[in-house]
C-alpha cells in the first residue's frame, strides 16, 4: 500500500515529459501517456493484494504514506496518500477507465493537429484524478480537485476553434470555480473545529462527537450541495452536454471524503454522538 503514490506519480511524470519534449517524440508521445497509465493499472494489483492481506488485522484502518510539508510552532502539515477499501475501489475504476479511454483515443484522435497535446492533457487529468482518490489531506484533495477542474476546462475546450466548445469551456471553468468556493468553505469549517486537515483525523473527531449536528450539516452543505447545484447549471449547454455531464460525474463520483461526511452527518441527526470503541462497526463497515 505504501507504493500507491506511484499510481498518480507515473502519469504526472508522463505529463512533464510530454509537455517539454512531446513534439520531439515518435507519435507525439501517445505511447508514453498510455504506458504510464498502463503501469499505474499494473501497480494497482500489488496495492490491492497488500490491502487484502491486512484488511482483517485488528485495528487496521488503511495504509498511509505521507511527508511533512510545513511545520511551525505547534502546527504541522503533512501531505500524503491513504489507501483503504473505498479508495481501492475508486483506484480500480480510475486506472481501468483511464487506460481504456487513452487506448480508444489513439484511433479517435488520429490526424488531429493537436494530437500530442491531447495526450499531454489526459496524462495530467489522470494524475489529478488518482491524487484526488488517494489524498489523505483536505488541502491535497482540494489541489487535486482544482487540477481535475483545470483539465476538464482544457478537454472540454480542446477544439476551441468551434464557438460552442469555447463557450462551454468558459462556462464550465467559471461555474466550477464558483462551486469550489463552497467546497473551500466546507474544508475551512471542518478544520476550524478539528484543528487538522488530515481526513482520517477529521473522521475520528466527527465519530467522537466533536462536531455538533448543526455544524456538520453546514459543512456538508458547503462540501456537497452548493458545489453540486452550481455545477449542474453547466449541463444546460446542449452542444457539450454529454461531455460535461461525464466530467461532473467523475468529479462527484471520486469525492470519497464527501461520502464519509454525508454518512456521519446523517447519523448525527438521528442519534446522539457516540465514541467508537474497539469491536464497534466503523463508518467503513457501514459503507461496505
Amino acid at each position: 500500500m505504501e507504493q500507491a503514490w506511484l499510481m498518480p506519480a507515473l502519469p504526472a511524470a508522463a505529463f512533464a515529459v510530454l509537455l517539454l519534449f512531446g513534439k520531439y517524440l515518435p507519435r507525439r508521445g501517445d505511447w508514453l501517456a498510455i504506458g504510464a497509465v498502463a503501469a499505474s493499472f499494473v501497480i494497482f494489483f500489488p496495492v490491492l493484494f497488500d490491502l487484502l492481506d491486512h484488511v482483517g488485522d485488528p485495528g487496521f484502518a488503511g495504509g498511509t504514506k505521507s511527508w511533512e510539508w510545513l511545520s511551525f510552532d505547534s502546527f504541522s502539515l503533512r501531505l500524503g496518500f491513504f489507501t483503504d477499501q473505498i479508495t481501492i475501489v475508486m483506484l480500480a475504476v480510475v486506472s481501468f477507465v483511464s487506460l481504456m479511454v487513452q487506448v480508444y483515443s489513439v484511433a479517435y484522435m488520429r490526424g488531429d493537429p493537436r494530437y500530442g497535446w491531447y495526450f499531454t492533457a489526459m496524462s495530467l487529468f489522470v494524475a489529478a484524478m488518482m491524487t484526488l482518490v488517494l489524498a489523505d489531506n483536505l488541502l491535497l484533495l482540494y489541489a487535486a480537485w482544482e487540477g481535475v477542474g483545470f483539465c476538464s476546462f482544457l478537454l472540454i475546450g480542446f477544439w476551441w476553434e468551434k464557438r460552442s466548445a469555447a463557450e462551454a469551456a468558459k462556462k464550465a471553468f467559471i461555474t466550477t470555480r464558483i462551486g469550489d468556493v463552497g467546497f473551500l468553505i466546507g474544508i475551512i469549517l471542518l478544520w476550524k473545529e478539528a484543528g487538522t486537515f488530515n481526513i482520517q483525523e477529521i473522521f475520528e473527531f466527527a465519530r467522537n462527537g466533536g462536531y455538533s449536528s448543526a455544524y456538520l450539516t453546514t459543512a456538508v452543505l458547503f462540501l456537497v450541495y452548493v458545489g453540486y447545484l452550481l455545477l449542474r447549471s453547466v449541463v444546460e449547454d446542449r452542444d457539450r452536454r454529454a461531455r460535461v455531464a461525464a466530467v461532473i460525474g467523475i468529479l462527484g463520483f471520486l469525492n470519497v471524503p464527501v461520502v464519509h461526511f454525508s454518512v456521519l452527518w446523517w447519523r448525527s441527526l438521528h442519534q446522539p454522538p457516540t465514541v467508537i470503541r474497539p469491536g464497534d462497526p466503523t463508518i467503513d463497515h457501514l459503507l461496505l
